[in-house]
């Protein structure tokens, strides 16, 4: 499932990138206190093979989730464009 509209979709891909670009950043950061720098190379590599599943997973469940919340923010300021409309209307009679 996939944001319906450009909105939707450039959000899902900048959060899937912040969320992405923070993840590296922090197994770098522990990876650099824990392994020795000659395996650091190999491991980082492992792990990114290990990590690209979860990250498509996750990218998937954003956009599902952002689909979601456009679809009721729509309907919502519906509603509410309609019901001020029909406060106007009543109003102005």
């Amino acid at each position: 499932m996939t944001p319906t509209g450009p909105m939707g979709a450039s959000l899902a891909q900048s959060l899937s990138g912040a969320l992405c670009n923070r993840l590296d950043k922090t197994l770098r950061e522990e990876i650099k206190k824990t392994v020795p720098p000659r395996r650091c190379k190999a491991l980082w590599g492992c792990i990114s093979k290990v990590l690209e599943p979860v990250t498509g997973q996750l990218s998937s469940t954003i956009a599902a989730k952002l689909t979601a919340v456009e679809g009721i923010l729509k309907e919502n300021i519906t509603k509410m464009v309609k019901s001020k409309v029909n406060c106007e209307c009543s109003t102005n009679v």
